[in-house]
C-alpha cells in the first residue's frame, strides 16, 4: 500500500507534458508528503450561521463603548492579524498602526493571531497560553465548569472570550461613565461574567437589525446568550478562513509548479535537517503544544513587573514558566511582527532565534536592559527540539521562501 501511495503522489508531480519527469526536489517532496501523510486541505460544508457570524465579526455593538469589533484586530492586509507588536483594544482609533497615534487606546499586551485554519479539525487549543483548550470530552477555559451546553466546540468558546475582557471589548475604566457592559460585569469572575454579559448584550441588541438577524436563523433575541454569538463567530471563521488559496495548498492539490525551486528546497529543509516540523507539524503547522525558544521579556506584559509568564498563567506550574503555544505558520509571511510579544520584526529574526538565540540578545541588548542578568534563565528553558540545528545561509533563505508559500 505504501508503494502505491508513493507512486500516486509522484504521478501528481509529473508535468502535464508526458515527456517531462518530476525533478529530484519533487520526488523528495513526494516522499515527505507520504511520510507525514499530508493531504490537500478540505473545505468543510458551509454552516447556516456563517452570514450571521460575519455581521457579528464586523459589529461594534459587541463592545461596551461601541468602538471595536473583531475586525478591528483581524485585518486582511495583515493576514487577518493587526500588524502591531501588541494589539490596541478599547479606546483606540483606526486600524493597524493608526491605533498607536493618539495614545489613548488600551494595550492588550499580546501579539494578535491570524484566523487562518483556526476552524480546521484538530485545532482545539487557543491563545498564546492555551487558556481555551479541549480534549475529546471537555472544553477547558476561564469559564471553568460553567459552560453552556449550547457551545459547539472550543473555537466557539475562544471566539467570545475577548468580549469578556476589559482591554479588548468591555471598555476603558471610567469611574463616572461606565457603559452598560462594564456595569453589568463589575468585578465578577468569568463564570459569572458569562451570565451577566449575555444579559447586557441581549438587552442592547434585541431590538436592532443585528438582534433580528438571530431571529432569522431560529435564535430568539430574547433568549440570546454568549454561546450563540460564539457559535456564529466560529462558523464564520471556519468557513471564511479555512484552506486559503496559497502556493502550498495548490501544490498539495497537484500543481507541481505552484512552488518555486527555492520553495521546494526550503520545504525539504523544513521537514528535514532544519527540524522545523518537530513543533510545526502539518497540516496546521503547529503541534498545539507549549515551548520556549528563549524569547526575552519585552517592555510590557500581563503579569506583575510587566512580565509574561506564558502557559504558567493557566496551569500555575513552575515548569510552564515562559512557555507559549507553537503558532501556526499558515499565512505567517503576512503577519509580522512575531512572537507572543511581537518582539521580532521579521521571519528571518525568528528563524535565527531558533538556531542562534544569542544573536538577538547581542544585537538588541539596549532594548532589554532589565533582562541582561536573566538571559541564562531564558536559554535554559529552551525546548530540547532546538539543540544543535545546523543549516546554511542558503538553507535559511530557502526556508524563508517556503514560508512565503504557506
Amino acid at each position: 500500500m505504501r508503494i502505491l501511495i508513493c507512486w500516486a503522489v509522484c504521478c501528481l508531480l509529473i508535468s502535464k507534458s508526458t515527456d517531462v519527469i518530476a525533478s529530484p526536489e519533487d520526488l523528495k517532496l513526494a516522499r515527505i508528503l507520504e511520510s507525514f501523510q499530508i493531504q490537500e486541505c478540505q473545505m468543510l460544508p458551509r454552516h447556516k450561521l456563517t452570514s450571521l457570524g460575519k455581521r457579528l465579526f464586523e459589529s461594534t455593538l459587541l463592545s461596551g463603548d461601541n468602538d471595536v469589533s473583531c475586525a478591528t484586530c483581524h485585518i486582511e492586509k495583515h493576514g487577518f492579524a493587526d500588524g502591531l507588536a501588541m494589539a490596541i483594544g478599547v479606546g483606540g482609533k483606526g486600524e493597524g498602526e493608526e491605533r498607536l497615534y493618539d495614545g489613548k487606546g488600551t494595550l492588550v499586551q499580546r501579539n494578535a493571531f491570524t484566523l487562518f485554519d483556526r476552524g480546521q479539525p484538530g485545532y482545539n487549543t487557543f491563545f498564546w497560553d492555551g487558556k481555551v483548550d479541549a480534549d475529546e470530552s471537555t472544553i477547558y477555559s476561564p469559564f471553568g465548569n460553567y459552560l453552556s451546553p449550547i457551545f459547539r466546540d472550543a473555537l466557539s468558546v475562544a471566539a467570545i472570550l475577548p468580549l469578556t475582557e476589559r482591554d479588548e471589548f468591555l471598555g476603558q475604566l471610567s469611574v463616572f461613565n461606565a457603559n452598560e457592559y462594564q456595569e453589568a460585569v463589575g468585578d465578577n469572575l468569568y463564570q459569572r461574567r458569562y451570565e451577566l454579559l449575555s444579559k447586557a448584550i441581549r438587552e442592547r441588541i434585541s431590538e436592532t437589525d443585528l438582534g433580528r438577524a438571530f431571529d432569522d436563523v431560529g435564535i430568539s433575541p430574547n433568549e440570546l446568550e454568549l454561546a450563540h454569538i460564539g457559535n456564529a463567530l466560529a462558523a464564520f471563521i471556519r468557513d471564511e478562513f479555512s484552506c486559503p488559496d496559497t502556493p502550498w495548498n495548490r501544490f498539495l492539490a497537484g500543481d507541481s509548479e505552484a512552488l518555486s525551486n527555492s520553495q521546494k528546497q526550503g520545504a525539504i529543509v523544513f521537514f528535514g535537517k532544519g527540524r522545523c516540523v518537530g513543533c510545526h507539524q502539518p497540516p496546521l503547522f503547529t503541534d498545539l503544544q507549549f515551548h520556549s525558544i528563549g524569547i526575552p521579556q519585552g517592555e510590557f506584559g500581563p503579569n506583575p513587573r510587566k512580565r509574561d509568564i506564558g502557559r504558567a498563567n493557566v496551569t500555575n506550574k513552575g515548569e510552564d514558566l515562559n512557555l507559549f503555544k507553537t503558532p501556526s505558520l499558515i499565512a505567517v509571511s503576512r503577519t509580522a511582527p512575531y512572537g507572543h510579544n511581537g518582539i521580532f520584526d521579521s521571519l528571518e529574526e525568528v528563524i535565527v532565534q531558533h538556531v542562534n538565540p544569542l544573536e538577538w540578545y547581542v544585537n538588541n541588548r539596549s532594548e532589554i536592559p532589565s533582562d541582561r542578568l536573566r538571559i541564562t534563565k531564558y536559554l535554559d528553558q529552551r525546548s530540547p527540539y532546538l539543540q544543535y540545528i545546523e543549516i546554511t545561509e542558503n538553507d535559511l533563505q530557502d526556508v524563508l521562501e517556503f514560508l512565503e508559500a504557506l
